[in-house]
């Protein structure tokens, strides 16, 4: 089960114009599937457009027909997930007395049971044309590619007869795992996605629109009556045509409110898979444990990969069996939940005796709480993330706990108190909630679970309760839900603070031309970091930033310092859609006809900042600035930066601070883009100064009194002076999407450094300048007591000396004696990102070195992804969605090497999926058995806004 935060939520945001209301869910096992037989063929058999949304269930799993036509082997034509070559693939194809006149299987794979795929398929055989379209991007990469030669007829509406969710011609293992919504099916036409969907604007969200032209003989089910199962509610045909299909095996629950505009939670294992027959149903709500000899197996868990950290939620669970051996409640995610484990925390219920079980810290208590949930009782969940300290409270049959042994209460009275303690978790930074269904207790007996989260209050049909919608109207539930509290949906959540992620990441792909003095457009964005590597030959990486200026380079794969106008190429400037680079003899950057990657950052798109100005006695009257420890320091201002010095402290009566051309104030003071307000000393005064272009160095002084200031330098790199640490630095920042960029003076002692994020990094890369040392990597998934080399694949490291063992916090990081982060005089830069819900993710993982490997839920579909095994001899691998477009994840390129790009067809190693990704290899450097695994991710869209991949 799913809890979310305001972020890290569902998978679909509604449309402004067209709200899809139902999906009909299609169970498996049911072997539910509709038919409808044409009274006669269609005059024109040559053009046909499927367009259906779909959300699947479970994959490797053979055939999940979609939409088929005939009953016999040698005339049918179908929409399937299937291929000639394997599972998952998206298969179009038509074939006629015998022989394929269409065959189009995707080389893509399609694996994301948590959100919503779009599928248009289209042919016309009077010119060759078929096309199939996800998410509203045409597939362009085939296992097999046959396309129609000339004018033939395809099954599709011939008078045979057509079903959906099923293979006609054999149904077993065919039938459909999952839900349908929005099936548009059009006769004697050809149209592209286009026509049933439309891009979101604000978001850049594919969502349904409503389709207006004409049908042919085709029809239109939208299942949005449930009030019976007939072919004239269920399957009523909505094209006006009458074309009703026949529903088989359905009750009149599978019509339920889990849609592509508003997306609901399910079910999905985590941990170590369940044993002996255990299985998903019902849309993936329905749980069967299968049978497990081990007590209380709580790293067998179903669980809803969504967190919570806010807001108040309600969902439902129905024991199904006629036992009652399973524990349900909530924890941290990705943590497996052992009572052997010193750290993991969670609390929950046992079916058996209703007793509450509560570990926090490594330490379980157990108390009497409610009485046991028989078979076909409904155990709720009302979790309060908004009460101070978090609240879970349990209910039977819509009656609550009262905590001493009865479910006895008309209201969430007596509730177990969650505390601080559940929030700090060991598993990189996963610090919300979700729940979970565990095996059985005891004897190895199977049990059946199912969850309502809103979208299903019949459980399949199971009891006829229901009407009882959430606080905002949406979901509805077999009892009534406590106030404020909401159903676990995407149409509940607010949208994330970062729609659109390739306003602040963004992946160029480019050829090099061998010319000069080129630009490089199309970033979104003036990159303040750029990241640049030959994908075609074994250059070294370029790394870039507009504190130090384009045209001075560091090369991650190397300890080389800082190089300037490199001979093999560089960048010589940023653009404020990208880069300038020129040709260079080794083409780092611009090689005719090789293969470039840029990855952008963007670290904020002014500069400025406000300072606020004492005067203290140090010899003479001197300024100072944010209370830093030294007076009258140089200041880094950036051209077209805006910086307000706030004179309100009394300190500064009778010294108004000025600019001007010389230190001794000479030549006068210097007014262009400045403005004052109020008397020094008094509340309110201020000196605000916007950098014009190709501005003179300045100084700032007390008009009234000589030598009580410095210099102003106004840089055309960009960044700010901070002195929020012990050191002064200059740092751009970018404090919405967690980025700086800073630079600072190595003393070779241990100090503080500014870095202006606001919130504590979650990671930090540092080089010095100026020598030859290596990378450091600050991740907090390790702490500060360790560190990785970003140029090296040795194993994490143990070393006092380069952080002190001193976490870094809101406004500094602390550095130790260590070279290559802080050695006397030698210039320093740091890249600092603090995590962003919705945009960014930086946590760690443990390989199980099974093919079916670790999900790990990010809240967003990732367009950039870092991994680093941190056991010794592992690379750093670096994937990204404009190089790997489709499922699996193939390609990548290693931080700590020159090589060249590797196609990994071999391995597969992972899934880039809505809401994460998925490990899909027992490779050992992205899956190795026992190791923690690191990474840095960032988003191509938030959960709430994106579709299944």
């Amino acid at each position: 089960m799913g809890f979310y935060d305001a972020i890290r939520i569902g998978a679909s945001g509604a449309a402004d114009d067209f709200t899809v209301e139902r999906s009909l869910r299609f169970n498996r096992s049911d072997s539910a599937h509709l038919t409808y037989t044409p009274s006669s063929a269609s005059s024109d058999r040559t053009k046909v457009t499927i367009s259906a949304w779909v959300k699947k269930c479970k994959n490797n799993e053979g055939e999940y027909s979609i939409f088929f036509g005939g009953t016999s082997s040698t005339n049918r034509a179908q929409l399937r997930f299937y291929t000639s070559s394997g599972f998952d693939n998206i298969s179009f194809y038509a074939r006629t007395s015998g022989t394929f006149i269409l065959q189009l299987d995707t080389t893509a794979k399609f694996r994301d049971p948590s959100a919503w795929y779009h599928i248009v398929a289209r042919c016309d055989t009077t010119n060759g044309t078929a096309n199939i379209y996800v998410n509203g991007v045409e597939e362009t990469s085939f296992t097999t590619s046959t396309k129609p030669s000339g004018s033939q007829s395809m099954e599709f509406f011939n008078n045979s007869e057509h079903q959906i969710g099923e293979n006609g011609s054999s149904t077993s293992g065919t039938y459909m795992n999952g839900y349908m919504a929005e099936i548009n099916v059009i006769q004697g036409q050809a149209l592209d996605a286009s026509y049933f969907g439309e891009t979101d604007g604000i978001t850049g969200q594919w969502n349904p629109k409503k389709y207006v032209g004409g049908y042919g003989d085709g029809f239109y089910l939208n299942f949005s009556d449930n009030s019976g199962t007939t072919a004239t509610t269920l399957g009523k045909d909505s094209s006006g045509n009458g074309n009703n299909f026949t529903p088989n095996n359905f009750v009149t629950g599978d019509a339920v409110k889990d849609s592509p505009t508003n997306n609901f939670a399910v079910l999905r294992m985590m941990g170590t898979p369940f044993s002996s027959g255990a299985s998903f149903a019902e849309g993936n709500l329905k749980l069967t444990t299968g049978s497990s000899s081990s007590a209380r197996n709580l790293n067998r868990q179903a669980f809803s990969p969504f967190l919570v950290n806010s807001g108040k939620w309600y969902a439902e669970f129905m024991q199904k069996s006629n036992n009652n051996n399973a524990f349900i409640g909530v924890g941290p995610y990705q943590v497996i939940l052992s009572p052997t484990v010193n750290n993991t925390r969670y609390a929950y219920v046992s079916t058996s005796s209703g007793q509450s079980y509560v570990r926090t810290a490594g330490s379980e208590s157990v108390s009497t709480y409610g009485s046991a949930i028989n078979q076909y009782d409904v155990l709720g969940i009302y979790l309060d993330m908004d009460a101070g300290t978090p609240v879970v409270y349990f209910s039977k049959n819509g009656q609550w706990a009262d905590g001493s042994g009865n479910f006895d209460e008309s209201s969430p009275t007596s509730g177990i108190t969650l505390g601080d303690s559940f929030f700090t978790t060991d598993t990189g930074g996963n610090d919300g909630f979700g729940a979970f269904i565990c095996s059985s207790q005891s004897g190895g007996t199977s049990v059946e679970i199912q969850a309502n989260f809103g979208q299903d209050s019949t459980f399949s049909g199971q009891i006829t309760a229901g009407g009882n919608t959430d606080a905002n109207g949406i979901g509805d539930f077999a009892y009534a839900v406590p106030t404020g509290a909401k159903a676990l949906c995407s149409a509940n959540l607010p949208d994330p603070t970062i729609l659109l992620p390739n306003q602040h990441f963004n992946t160029l792909l480019y050829t090099g031309n061998d010319s000069s003095d080129r630009d490089i457009t199309g970033v979104g964005f003036q990159p303040d970091w750029l990241w640049i590597k030959n994908r075609d030959q074994a250059d070294w990486h370029q790394l870039c930033d507009a504190v130090r200026g384009a045209n001075k380079v560091l090369f991650s794969n190397t300890t080389d310092g800082e190089d300037t106008d490199n001979s093999n190429g560089h960048v010589n400037s940023f653009l404020a859609d990208g880069f300038n680079v020129d040709a260079g003899a080794s083409g780092n950057v611009n090689e005719n006809n090789e293969k470039y990657v840029a990855w952008n950052w963007n670290a904020g798109d002014t500069d400025g900042k406000t300072y606020t100005v004492k005067v203290v006695s140090d010899s003479g009257n001197k300024y100072r600035f944010d209370d830093f420890g030294t007076s009258a320091v140089t200041l880094d201002l950036a051209e077209g930066g805006t910086y307000i010095f706030d004179q309100s402290d009394s300190s500064n009566s009778g010294h108004p601070l000025r600019f001007y051309t010389a230190a001794d104030k000479t030549g006068g003071e210097y007014t262009t883009g400045v403005t004052t307000s109020g008397t020094a000393g008094s509340s309110g005064a201020t000196v605000t100064i916007t950098i014009a272009a190709s501005a003179p160095t300045l100084y700032y002084q007390c008009s009234a009194h000589a030598g009580m200031g410095g210099q102003a330098n106004t840089n055309s790199t960009l960044g700010s002076s901070n002195f929020d640490g012990t050191t002064q630095s200059t740092a751009k920042v970018n404090a919405p999407a967690g980025f700086s960029i800073v630079t600072y003076t190595g003393t070779g002692s241990t100090t503080t450094v500014g870095h202006g994020l606001g919130v504590k990094p979650d990671v930090m890369i540092f080089k010095n300048r100026d020598q030859a040392h290596g990378w450091l990597v600050y991740h907090s998934s390790l702490g500060a007591t360790k560190n990785l080399g970003l140029n090296t694949t040795s194993a994490v490291a143990t070393a006092s000396n380069k952080f002190n063992d001193t976490e870094p916090t809101s406004t500094v990081f602390t550095v130790s004696t260590a070279a290559d982060s802080n050695q006397s005089g030698q210039s320093i830069i740091s890249y600092c990102f603090s995590e962003v819900a919705g945009y960014s993710k930086f946590g760690s993982y443990t390989g199980n070195g099974n093919a079916s490997g670790t999900f790990v839920f990010l809240g967003f579909r990732p367009a950039f992804l870092m991994i680093k095994n941190t056991v010794n001899g592992h690379n750093w691998q670096i994937y990204d969605s404009a190089r790997s477009t489709s499922n699996p994840a193939l390609v990548t390129l290693y931080a700590n090497r020159d090589l060249d790009e590797e196609d990994n067809a071999s391995v597969t190693p992972f899934d880039i999926l809505s809401n994460g990704f998925k490990i899909r290899s027992t490779w050992n450097d992205t899956n190795q058995n026992g190791s923690n695994i690191v990474y840095m991710a960032f988003a191509e869209s938030p959960f709430k806004n994106s579709r299944a991949r």
